[in-house]
């Protein structure tokens, strides 16, 4: 039998800050400060929504990502520390993608701006990737990886 990992609360709306990086936008989407995480039949839920992996396609600009991707609520920063401190609400089927980002939390520093991701190392488990520019036409990753929506 498989144990799954009882709901715990989780604070979506205070973002987290730091030193030199400007928030300039954070979604949040319930009215309450704590909300309750959990993981049925492999799945993590955030309140009453499904947490889900928005794949993009290979060829789409990163503009047409971001446009698909904000249809649905985007999950924040906020979320993406709570599963680095408890990774075992983490759904398995996650395991099969090397990163995850999380575009409901925007940082600015020097005009240019930053979302946060984690990344999956296979001896070490989820850790936190850091930076990534939210649009860098000089790296490849941004069309690559998955990004957190609530469904």
């Amino acid at each position: 039998m498989i144990a799954h990992p009882t709901g715990q609360l989780v604070d979506l709306t205070t973002p987290h800050t730091f030193i030199h990086l400007e928030v300039t936008a954070h979604k949040k989407y319930w009215g309450q400060r704590d909300v309750e995480v959990q993981q049925v039949n492999g799945r993590l839920y955030v309140g009453a929504l499904e947490v889900k992996l928005l794949e993009p396609r290979k060829t789409a600009h990163p503009n047409v990502i971001l446009a698909k991707a904000s249809r649905h609520p985007l999950a924040n920063a906020n979320l993406l520390d709570f599963l680095l401190k408890n990774p075992e609400f983490i759904p398995r089927s996650w395991n099969q993608v090397e990163s995850i980002l999380f575009a409901g939390t925007i940082y600015t520093q020097a005009d240019r701006e930053y979302i946060r991701s984690m990344r999956r190392d296979r001896i070490v488990g989820w850790t936190n990737e850091g930076f990534p520019p939210l649009i860098d036409k000089d790296r490849e990753w941004f069309p690559k990886f998955p990004i957190a929506i609530f469904k």
